[in-house]
């Protein structure tokens, strides 16, 4: 190593104090009573250290102990360190918020994760949004995640085969999917979707012995399959039939309900109004 310059070491401009102005492959170092290096700029790696020698990271490196570990580039900027547990505590009043926050060019807060002391609850925010939420009894719950509940708000008369049900009141509908124009759900993001259907006919017809009630998505079908009273010599003035199918979607798929006979040509199949017993519903599970 060639002879330092002191010069180059330490510059004083009378309102600032540069340490190693000449951009020298030199340390600075601060000890503590118990500690030699409670704070370090190493000079050759460019990495500041408290509590220690900084080896890893390309920013502050925090380290109590040597816990033999690498760190990733995509999250080197801060690195906390120990041989046992390690952490980090946002400490805040009772009654505030503890928070982290990503930004970019575009927003301050684009995702944050936020600690609420006064309800002690905490939630997830993505794009400016809150996602998830968790209460302090350990609830968990998803504000924007895809449900939907709806029932027919009239009956639907002499259906044939092949008739979509027209499921036209909502209710509920979390995230806004479900159309009660077009009786259609269509799915946000690719996952998989679990519906519901429980519909009450009526007034079926006599040569009609088996009945679909089929769930109708854009890439397949999903069929709960039943005999009528009349494969039993019976009569009945009501007939209920329900299915539950899990269904795998793609972003701006759709899914609605129809009604389909095997045998027979009657038209005098009628579905029941209700939300008690006459509903169809959907939500995202994974």
């Amino acid at each position: 190593m060639s002879e330092l310059n002191v010069n180059n070491i330490t510059k004083s401009t009378g309102t600032e104090v540069v340490i190693n102005d000449g951009s020298e492959d030199v340390d600075f170092r601060v000890e503590s009573n118990g500690n030699a290096n409670m704070l370090t700029v190493n000079g050759g790696s460019n990495i500041v250290g408290i509590g220690a020698d900084p080896d890893l990271g390309v920013g502050l490196h925090i380290k109590t102990a040597d816990s033999g570990a690498s760190v990733d580039s995509y999250a080197d900027e801060l690195v906390i360190e120990g041989s046992g547990n390690s952490g980090l505590t946002i400490a805040s009043g009772n009654s505030s918020e503890g928070s982290i926050y990503f930004a970019d060019d575009g927003d301050t807060n684009k995702g944050r994760v936020v600690y609420y002391h006064a309800s002690d609850s905490v939630s997830h925010w993505v794009n400016d949004l809150e996602s998830l939420k968790i209460d302090s009894t350990g609830a968990v719950t998803k504000p924007l995640q895809p449900a939907f509940s709806v029932y027919l708000s009239s009956d639907q008369d002499d259906m044939s085969s092949s008739t979509t049900l027209t499921y036209d009141t909502e209710i509920f509908d979390q995230n806004a999917d479900f159309n009660t124009s077009t009786y259609t759900f269509t799915a946000p993001v690719t996952g998989r979707y679990c519906f519901s259907v429980n519909q009450l006919l009526k007034n079926v017809a006599a040569d009609i012995t088996y009945i679909r009630l089929k769930l109708v998505t854009s890439n397949r079908g999903y069929q709960e399959i039943t005999t009528t009273p009349k494969m039993f010599d019976a009569t009945s003035d009501y007939f209920p039939m329900s299915g539950t199918f899990l269904a795998d979607m793609d972003a701006s798929d759709t899914a609605y309900v129809q009604y389909i006979f095997y045998e027979g040509s009657g038209t005098s199949v009628d579905a029941k109004s209700s939300a008690d017993y006459s509903h169809f519903s959907g939500w995202l599970v994974c």
